[in-house]
């Protein structure tokens, strides 16, 4: 077992290290963010804050030169019951044909266009996990924990919106698999070309918000979408392409951020007690973007989009939510920042508030359960806070 007063604290008068590890999360602990958010920002100074952090955003991301390509193409429709699926594939650059479920509400067209969500997925989630459709050329794909609740899309275009499902990239049908039953795993396949993309200089959420960002580049094509309503619903890693595609897209209205909101630098230095072939570091490296760690965290990046609608719906450590909300009472928008809670911590007696994370010696769960408010293994698309925000935005 890992600890930081056996392990990572240094003992010495010089207070150096002799443990490389030990070193650099001493040096990680000592970063001071490029971009944090300043204390009491004027109207005037968060909104340059606001643009830098788009800007910066876009630098890490590398994001291609857009290239002229052909416009997306149906390949069917098919009428549900109060909705039709269309299925469609597009073209982000010279080399890929990415697929997409769109569900459409009965009546939508370009005498109605209507409100329409893109709506990005967990890890391992396909698009048709979102829509309640089955998995193409699949049969055998494993089943996705809470899959009732994470028909995303299924859950939106209930409420009369269009619904536009992806799937992350290397997943479900964009995956290599052709059986999953004989124990192949579209993971170590992601896992493969992210280390492709990482040598290369890019990122796999790079990658992703490319595609993303494109589609928005074709949305003529599309009739029934009202261009002046917008949003982005996401789940787990979907909330790191959300909230980037949003800063860089100022269209988009509102933001679903299905996740609890957390700083990934305060967890990695925090957790030092556990056992060393269980070492959290080690989230998957298509979560890797270089750089990203010393110029901001996920609540800058939700800070920036205020004053623009959005929902945290499993809640988070009460300083990156803190944060969040200095910001959107900077914008002027307080109203418009909405945080629910996972089941088990909705009620505030359940939750030691205004506790900030310490900076080392916490086990996996103390920092999940006792600081973030988050249960692991209950973790799902929450659709009664994700359509109350979406209502008030589409609202006007």
């Amino acid at each position: 077992m890992i600890t930081f007063e056996k392990n990572f604290s240094s003992g010495r008068e010089d207070g150096r290290y002799v443990c490389t590890m030990a070193a650099h999360l001493a040096a990680m602990r000592s970063i001071r963010r490029e971009l944090a958010l300043p204390e009491n920002p004027s109207p005037d100074g968060f909104d340059s804050w606001r643009r830098r952090i788009a800007e910066k955003t876009r630098e890490l991301l590398r994001l291609p030169s857009p290239s002229p390509q052909p416009p997306p193409k149906m390949l069917w429709r098919e009428e549900r019951d109060g909705y039709a699926a269309e299925k469609w594939e597009f073209y982000p650059d010279r080399f890929s044909a990415v697929p997409v479920l769109a569900l459409v509400p009965a009546g939508a067209g370009a005498a109605r266009p209507v409100p329409a969500v893109m709506c990005y997925p967990g890890s391992n989630h396909s698009k048709e996990t979102l829509c309640g459709e089955p998995l193409p050329g699949h049969p055998n794909w494993p089943h996705v924990a809470h899959e009732e609740r994470n028909r995303m899309a299924l859950h939106l275009v209930r409420e009369g919106w269009a619904a536009v499902a992806f799937d992350n990239p290397g997943i479900g049908e964009t995956s290599v698999i052709t059986d999953p039953a004989a124990g192949e795993t579209q993971w170590n396949t992601r896992v493969q070309f992210t280390h492709g993309l990482l040598d290369a200089g890019w990122s796999y959420l790079g990658l992703t918000v490319h595609q993303r960002l494109r589609f928005f580049d074709f949305l003529d094509a599309f009739p029934w979408l009202d261009r002046g309503k917008i949003a982005i619903s996401s789940h787990s890693l979907g909330t790191e392409s959300a909230v980037a595609v949003a800063l860089l897209r100022e269209d988009v209205r509102a933001v679903v951020f299905n996740e609890f909101l957390h700083d990934d630098l305060r967890r990695y230095v925090a957790i030092t007690e556990e056992p060393e072939n269980e070492m959290t570091q080690n989230v998957g490296n298509w979560h890797v973007v270089p750089g990203r760690l010393a110029a901001f965290g996920f609540p800058e990046q939700c800070a920036a989009l205020a004053p623009r609608w959005l929902a945290i719906t499993e809640g988070g450590p009460d300083d990156a939510l803190g944060l969040v909300r200095r910001a959107y009472a900077a914008a002027g928008a307080p109203e418009r920042f909405e945080v629910s809670y996972y089941p088990a911590f909705a009620d505030p007696a359940s939750r030691a508030e205004h506790r900030p994370i310490p900076d080392r010696g916490l086990t996996r769960d103390e920092f999940y359960r006792q600081y973030s408010y988050c249960i692991p293994e209950d973790h799902s698309f929450r659709a009664a806070p994700a359509i109350s925000l979406l209502r008030k935005a589409f609202a006007r």
